[in-house]
């Protein structure tokens, strides 16, 4: 894959909006969320620089607009979870963060899914479009 073709679909503030989203949506399973919201996001960012401070900003959004929703709604989930402190709850999100990113970013910079579908590289090939 080209440097020009990959630097075009990562950016920074895509991949922060990934993993926040998908934090904010998966919020009743701590560690998790993050995995999944990491990975998505660390594919986009695709450096694993970029995924790393996506995790750090994505976090810390995520969790303070946890809280505020809590706090807003009176909802307090009722699970295992529960008794941790905010710093706890935003650690869990972080290293789900982390774990889903940096290899989702490794494995975008590196292998990428271009070599996993030839048929579809060949289509865009013909068109014209750099890999």
């Amino acid at each position: 894959m080209s440097e020009r073709a990959h630097l075009k679909h990562a950016s920074l503030d895509l991949s922060v909006l990934w993993m926040t989203a998908g934090s904010l949506l998966l919020f009743w399973l701590p560690t998790f969320n993050g995995f999944v919201a990491g990975a998505v996001g660390g594919w986009r960012a695709g450096h694993v620089g970029r995924a790393t401070l996506a995790a750090l900003i994505s976090t810390a959004v995520a969790t303070l607009a946890q809280a505020v929703g809590f706090y807003v709604f009176k909802v307090y989930p009722n699970f295992m979870w529960s008794g941790m402190s905010l710093w706890g709850w935003a650690a869990t999100t972080l290293v789900g963060l982390l774990l889903g990113a940096i290899p989702a970013a490794i494995a975008q910079r590196y292998g990428g899914t271009r070599e996993l579908v030839p048929v579809e590289a060949e289509r865009l090939r013909r068109r014209g479009r750099v890999l």
